[in-house]
């Protein structure tokens, strides 16, 4: 026969398997949401790259000399380089939070990433003397963390 107490027994242990079912299922409920979160960052940074503005500003900062001479640099091409700049300022602050994955960038741009820098970096450099310090930090720290990853393996061995 069925005590009181052992009714209140059961009870307390269906309560703490409830509970525990309830802490796991709302770290798989976060897990995914980061994952989402990541995806829908990832699908956003492709989505910019997808403007004419940039890819037109992206193709003429890779057909730079390394190492421009920030004088030299036209009007349309300072325009140009601060696009890219910003562009890849924001995907070094969100590899370097984990809303992208490093490793996504490197396979989806790096090549892009650290060319654009090896040809800006002089003109990112008389940028911060003449306006802001910390200008594009996240971009050269990018570029930085790209140059020793090494290249996508894109024929999968």
């Amino acid at each position: 026969m069925l005590t009181l107490e052992t009714v209140a027994n059961y009870a307390e242990i269906i309560g703490a398997i409830a509970v525990l079912f309830a802490i796991a299922f709302a770290l798989v409920e976060f897990r995914q949401l980061g994952m989402q979160r990541r995806e829908y960052a990832s699908l956003e940074m492709m989505r910019s790259w997808q403007s004419p503005e940039y890819v037109d500003a992206i193709f003429e900062i890779l057909q730079l000399e390394d190492h421009t001479d920030p004088d030299v640099l036209s009007d349309t091409h300072q325009k140009m380089a601060f696009r890219v700049s910003m562009t890849f300022e924001a995907l070094g602050m969100m590899a370097y939070r984990g809303t992208l994955d490093i490793k996504a960038v490197n396979d989806l741009m790096g090549g892009a990433v650290c060319a654009s820098w090896h040809n800006l970096d002089r003109w990112v450099i008389g940028f911060r003397a003449d306006h802001n310090t910390r200008a594009f930090e996240w971009y050269e720290w990018l570029a930085a963390q790209l140059e020793v990853m090494p290249a996508p393996d894109i024929a999968g061995t």
